[in-house]
């Protein structure tokens, strides 16, 4: 207490105009911490002074600005650190508003921020905690897997982002767009033909058809159904192997292309150019139109909204070398996709189908065999 007293007696003798910037600062902190009480007090009497509520989220993130000198002066004035809190917290507090507005794009578009500064401030206090005392191998290494971090965080990103477009579409033109901004170059399907294992973001446009059972608490039906799938979700690929036949090496000149190119032969086996995924759909854009053939006139839903392409199932997918053609077997289901008694009602598909393979995102690939043990 007396080192304020004499703090504040030196500042009065040196500069009695900060004196009143210093006034002026407190009146001004006072009025802002008044207005802050008042809004809370208007939220706590419509209910609204919970965690649930995105106005009293946004209220607390106000307050950082308003507390903001308080912070300055525990942190010691140190600009740089503060400015890092401050983005940090109100970047959490944003992407909690997106969650509770249902904003998934907001989510995504703060959180990952967040999460990069973070690997950043990682990296800075690993440096300064051994500032002088690394070696260039060893620097370079921790720069390197730096990189690495933030590269694999800009993956997510990209995948975070599509599934935010896809939960907050109100059409399929909107999923539509979503797969063309994340979708990989043409080509993309080889990938996979020619790797021991690979995972991957895909999706499988193209023909099918099959039988559907549609059910709903008044009972339910089959009937077959055919029409254009376009299925959205996670593969996870292998390429088939088999051994060199050396009769067909020597005679068939295609063959031996096939064997020569492949660069992963071992103990005479080599990827075929053939793959098999097991592939976990989790929307299908093509579901809303898939026509049942006993009643083609009444099978398309008359509001298409996230609900009707959602369609979470289990696929078999094969690959054939130098085509991006590939041939689908399993089932899926959609709910609320038909009407049965006049009642929405959840279809269950078993289907068959020639698509064509995109892959959107890699997140996985093993192009070499494991030793064996």
């Amino acid at each position: 207490m007396e080192k304020d007293e004499r703090w504040l007696s030196k500042l009065v003798v040196d500069d009695p105009t900060e004196v009143g910037g210093l006034l002026n600062q407190l009146s001004l902190f006072t009025e802002r911490m008044d207005n802050m009480q008042q809004q809370y007090a208007e939220l706590r009497a419509n209910g609204q002074a919970n965690l649930g509520s995105p106005q009293l989220v946004r209220l607390i993130r106000h307050s950082l600005t308003v507390l903001r000198p308080v912070f300055a002066m525990a942190l010691n004035d140190d600009t740089e650190k503060l400015d890092q809190i401050q983005l940090l917290s109100q970047g959490i507090l944003d992407a909690y508003t997106g969650v509770l507005e249902r904003d998934y794009d907001a989510v995504v578009l703060n959180v990952i921020p967040v999460a990069s500064s973070l690997l950043d401030v990682d990296y800075a206090e690993t440096l300064s905690l051994n500032e002088g005392g690394l070696s260039d191998e060893t620097l370079n290494l921790l720069t390197e897997q730096h990189g690495k971090r933030q590269r694999k965080l800009q993956e997510v990103f990209r995948y975070s982002a599509f599934l935010a477009a896809v939960a907050t579409s109100r059409n399929p033109e909107d999923i539509k767009q979503a797969i063309r901004a994340i979708a990989l170059p043409p080509g993309s399907y080889s990938i996979k033909r020619r790797s021991f294992a690979n995972i991957s973001l895909n999706t499988y446009p193209g023909l099918t058809g099959g039988m559907e059972v549609v059910r709903n608490s008044i009972g339910r039906e089959i009937a077959p159904n055919i029409g254009f799938t376009a299925p959205v979700g996670l593969a996870v690929s292998w390429g088939y192997r088999a051994g060199i036949n050396n009769k067909k090496y020597l005679d068939d000149t295609k063959y031996r292309r096939r064997v020569d190119r492949s660069l992963n032969m071992r103990d005479d086996r080599f990827l075929t150019g053939h793959s098999g995924s097991v592939f976990f759909p989790l929307i299908d854009l093509g579901a809303v139109v898939l026509f049942r053939l006993d009643d083609a006139d009444g099978s398309l839903p008359e509001d298409v909204g996230f609900q009707q392409v959602f369609s979470p199932g289990i696929i078999y997918s094969h690959g054939f070398p130098n085509l991006p053609i590939s041939v689908l077997a399993g089932m899926q289901m959609s709910p609320e996709l038909r009407k049965f008694g006049d009642a929405p009602a959840d279809s269950f598909r078993f289907n068959l189908g020639v698509t064509v393979d995109l892959p959107m995102v890699n997140f996985h690939t093993r192009s070499v065999q494991r030793e064996e043990k």
